[in-house]
């Protein structure tokens, strides 16, 4: 309905767009840099820290197709909940290694574990990119610590890059902090990088006017705390509210009482 009001050609704000929908603020760029030096000097563990909605599954998509495209096998999976059975079939399957229903622990550890071999031997790099292990239970921690101390030698190229929540990253665990050699944190955004958001976001939408005013924009950086996620959420309500009520631009008080509406509901966040 939006869409028509303002004459946009598709919706310009996607909580779960992708990355085609990947906004390269500083904050992730410098993030996507330190771990795709992490990669390159083949070092073991990295840890991605940053708050809820920061942006770090975007950002590990973002690394894992670039990656790709550079020749590196990649598995990117999520940790969250998952058994060590769940992880071990996840990865198997990102891995091309075709998993079994049916197969057991002992038969998964064997197939990812022998293609880890296999690419050590071929001098390919494999990279694993394993989200949300601060969200995982303990023995699944454990096995993504005994994946990272798979191979001693210095220069055995697998990387393993996990993530977590700035304020679990208690959860993670010893075995796996232990290893640690690069910490990368995902900052919010600031000022700057969220006009710069909602302008290139528009624009990709074809947008023909300023559609927030200086001082919405403002309001939605202020309510919104700079988190990517919570800023598409606010944007998108706020569009919404502004076609509802007929209005030229989206004001500071139209942005405002989109924030109200989504503490109400409890999807903020």
């Amino acid at each position: 309905m939006y869409r028509s009001h303002w004459h946009l050609r598709t919706s310009p704000f996607r909580a779960s767009g992708g990355v085609r929908y990947f906004h390269r603020a500083a904050a992730h760029e410098e993030a996507l840099a330190r771990l795709r030096y992490l990669v390159d000097d083949h070092r073991r563990l990295g840890l991605l820290l940053g708050e809820s909605g920061v942006g770090k599954t975007l950002v590990l998509s973002v690394l894992a197709g670039a990656l790709r495209r550079r020749g590196r096998q990649v598995a990117h999976v999520s940790l969250r909940g998952s058994s060590c059975r769940e992880l071990l079939w996840q990865l198997a399957a990102e891995l091309q290694l075709a998993p079994r229903h049916g197969d057991d622990d002992y038969a998964l550890w064997r197939s990812v574990s022998d293609h880890l071999a296999e690419n050590r031997y071929q001098r390919l790099h494999t990279v694993l990119l394993l989200d949300d292990v601060d969200q995982a239970p303990a023995e699944t921690r454990a096995l993504a610590a005994r994946l990272a101390q798979s191979d001693s030698a210095a220069d055995a190229p697998l990387t393993i890059v996990v993530s977590a929540d700035y304020n679990c990253a208690e959860h993670v665990g010893a075995a796996l902090l232990d290893l640690v050699e690069l910490r990368v944190d995902l900052a919010r955004w600031d000022a700057n990088e969220t006009a710069e958001f909602l302008a290139a976001s528009l624009a990709a939408a074809d947008a023909q006017q300023q559609i927030f005013s200086d001082e919405a924009v403002q309001q939605l950086h202020r309510l919104s705390g700079g988190i990517p996620r919570r800023v598409v959420q606010l944007a998108d309500l706020a569009l919404l509210a502004g076609a509802g009520g007929g209005l030229k631009q989206v004001d500071a008080e139209t942005v405002q009482s989109a924030r109200d509406e989504l503490a109400v509901s409890g999807t903020e966040g």
